[in-house]
């Protein structure tokens, strides 16, 4: 009975946020982190992420089963990244394994948009092993970054709060969700 209680407080709670979202706009607000800000360690870490989430995305595309990975796929802590003519392994010290499901999640649907795409007639091509990742995807607001004041953030993983311009943008009672 504990069970049946439980579950129809979900539906509840999920069909009053799909009436508070039918009156909502969706907006997307851009802020830059400001790097003169961040110690020589934090600074480190940002960088590393992103090389990270290159490895990561590089091992997703040369894995040519993108659909057959495994559910835990994005728990993997090692992947294999080309050097000229041969495999090393590396360590994925600093990508959360949030981050790391989100980038799968966003190249399965880069390549359901390229098939729908052909299905439409476009002449498409594939996707290409990146030489750098530009934007991480951070899931969680609250979780994995959350805003501090008018010109801090955190994200996980991250000592020391971040410094950013343009949060002003964002209006104070904005319903946040995700972060790229």
């Amino acid at each position: 009975m504990n069970g049946n209680v439980k579950n129809k407080a979900i539906r509840d709670t999920l069909k009053k946020t799909r009436e508070r979202r039918k009156s909502q706009i969706c907006k997307q607000y851009e802020v830059k982190i400001d790097r003169s800000h961040l110690n020589e360690k934090s600074e480190q870490r940002l960088n590393r992420i992103f090389l990270e989430a290159k490895w990561f995305y590089n091992s997703i595309l040369a894995s040519q089963h993108i659909f057959d990975l495994p559910e835990n796929h994005y728990k993997t802590e090692k992947v294999q990244v080309k050097i000229r003519d041969k495999y090393e392994t590396r360590n994925l010290e600093c990508l959360s394994s949030q981050m790391k499901q989100e980038l799968l999640d966003r190249t399965k649907d880069s390549i359901k948009g390229l098939s729908a795409l052909k299905e439409n007639g476009r002449k498409v091509g594939s996707l290409k092993f990146k030489s750098a990742v530009n934007s991480i995807p951070l899931k969680q607001y609250r979780n994995t970054w959350n805003i501090i004041d008018r010109n801090h953030v955190h994200i996980q993983g991250f000592k020391q709060p971040v410094r950013v311009r343009g949060v002003f943008q964002i209006p104070k009672n904005a319903e946040l969700r995700s972060a790229l």
